[in-house]
């Protein structure tokens, strides 16, 4: 029997030509297999599931369509691998709060880290920037030896995203970082916790009316 005539038996042929398609749009060529065991050469340049159906072209440029229960068991699986390749990757889920490092109150090892971690000159902090209060701090902890254990800190994070409120606070005489970090915290209202990544993290008190905190002019629920 006339070859053309086998594969008219095995195919719908769609007398198209059609762009070039991109190196991602289709596979090799390879050979596929019916039922019957008849063959093409061709690659597969698209699948549609919906339709249970997909689209190869031949060396020579031309395009069939196959309905895919007619090909073999292993063109299936290799039809059903190469549709699962080319599904878009999933979105990376929004950042939210649920899925931010929760926070723990300092422990008394934590206290004890911050006391080695340098002094602080005596100077009156008015109006302090949360960059300036940042940097100040953060610099007693990189000038500080490597922490080690559980849960010890690295730096330091101001809990804000804008300026607004600024802080204040005067240290009368040479006090360590752990000293400075309590006074600061008690004259300005702020809490003091630690993340699972090892963030010392500056936030104010929350309201005893709501479960609102604000903090340098910002609020947050």
């Amino acid at each position: 029997m006339n070859p053309n005539k086998l594969l008219a038996c095995l195919v719908a042929l769609i007398a198209i030509r059609s762009l070039p398609l991109s190196a991602a749009e289709v596979s090799d060529a390879r050979t596929w297999t019916d039922v019957q065991g008849r063959t093409i050469e061709a690659r597969l340049i698209n699948a549609d599931a919906t339709a249970g159906t997909i689209k190869i072209e031949r060396a020579d440029g031309a395009h069939f369509t196959l309905p895919v229960s007619r090909l073999s068991a292993q063109d299936q699986v290799f039809v059903r691998e190469w549709t699962a390749r080319q599904a878009p990757a999933p979105a990376a889920p929004a950042a939210s709060a649920a899925s931010a490092p929760s926070l723990q109150e300092l422990t008394q090892a934590n206290w004890d880290w911050l006391a080695r971690c340098g002094s602080i000159q005596p100077a009156v902090y008015k109006q302090i920037s949360p960059e300036d209060l940042g940097a100040l701090i953060n610099r007693r902890l990189q000038n500080s030896p490597a922490p080690t254990g559980k849960g010890a800190i690295t730096r330091a994070r101001i809990d804000t995203e804008s300026g607004g409120d600024e802080i204040s606070i005067e240290v009368r005489t040479i006090v360590s970082l752990s000293t400075f970090l309590r006074d600061l915290a008690r004259q300005n209202n702020l809490v003091l916790r630690i993340d699972s990544e090892g963030n010392l993290v500056i936030q104010r008190q929350p309201s005893k009316k709501s479960d609102t905190i604000e903090f340098l002019g910002v609020s947050s629920s």
